[in-house]
């Protein structure tokens, strides 16, 4: 009793206040606020998957990479002239040439790109071979294509002209030396560093000409010397003197070196991995 007596008189207090009571002492209130699990599991379920459509619709639109071959034609306006098949993990440890595995999906594939590049009239005799980035594969690319060009061509040369980071010489197990930069010096002559291999499934009296020039001593301003008139020369001698050269160059992205190299070449390949 003297809780109820309690209550009433708060009740009467809060009155007398102007504050109105929603429901008295002892009242139950249950049915003022009851959760409708079914209306909210629609609303919260359609209300993610609209956000979530949303969402994909606004990282599709800001993903500017290139997925496929497919897009990469279509961005840059330019065919795909082949497509290679990715390395065995040991070849790639170890920079090693796919065309020594003459029986591989990946010599093959580069034995078509070398026969797609020297069928018609307007065969390239220079050919420049480049990447947006790094770690695409274009020395690779570079390399393989050389060796497989020189079993259709009598007289090929690869060139590393990558003077950032010349490692030509390291698929061909040559040792490190004078190259092409000593040669821009004025320091080598470009007889001196050209080297004179056998392409792997080549027999040792056969008539083709496979040569490498290598990228040589560092630098001070490599792109002082891709810009130089002796370069120009130093490329234009072995154009003269060769059915075909193969050079390699930096990531396009990263330098200007490709760009500027580009007006010595009949054809760039620009190497993608997707």
């Amino acid at each position: 009793f003297q809780k109820q007596f309690a209550n009433l008189e708060a009740y009467i207090a809060l009155q007398d206040r102007g504050i109105s009571v929603v429901s008295a002492p002892g009242e139950s209130n249950a049915h003022l606020a009851q959760p409708k699990t079914s209306l909210d599991l629609v609303i919260g379920a359609g209300g993610g998957l609209i956000l979530g459509v949303l969402l994909a619709f606004v990282m599709d639109a800001l993903d500017v990479r290139t997925r496929s071959t497919r897009q990469i034609s279509q961005v840059l306006r330019l065919p795909i002239v082949g497509r290679i098949p990715t390395p065995p993990r040991k070849l790639r440890r170890g920079n090693r040439l796919v065309m020594a595995e003459a029986s591989s999906p990946q010599a093959d594939a580069f034995r078509k790109l070398a026969a797609r590049l020297t069928i018609g009239d307007d065969v390239p005799r220079v050919i420049l071979v480049t990447s947006a980035i790094a770690q695409e594969g274009k020395t690779t690319t570079a390399c393989n294509l050389a060796i497989a060009l020189a079993a259709i061509k009598p007289r090929v040369a690869l060139v590393d002209l990558d003077l950032l980071r010349p490692c030509v010489t390291r698929f061909f197990g040559l040792a490190p030396g004078p190259g092409i930069a000593d040669v821009i010096e004025g320091t080598a002559t470009l007889d001196a560093v050209r080297t004179p291999l056998v392409r792997p499934g080549q027999s040792p009296q056969g008539r083709q000409t496979f040569e490498v020039v290598p990228g040589g001593g560092p630098l001070h301003d490599p792109t002082a010397a891709v810009a130089s008139p002796a370069l120009e020369e130093i490329l234009a001698a072995l154009a003269g003197s060769l059915d075909m050269v193969v050079i390699d160059t930096p990531p396009a992205l990263a330098v200007s070196h490709a760009t500027l190299l580009s007006r010595y070449a009949d054809a760039v390949l620009a190497v993608a991995r997707v």
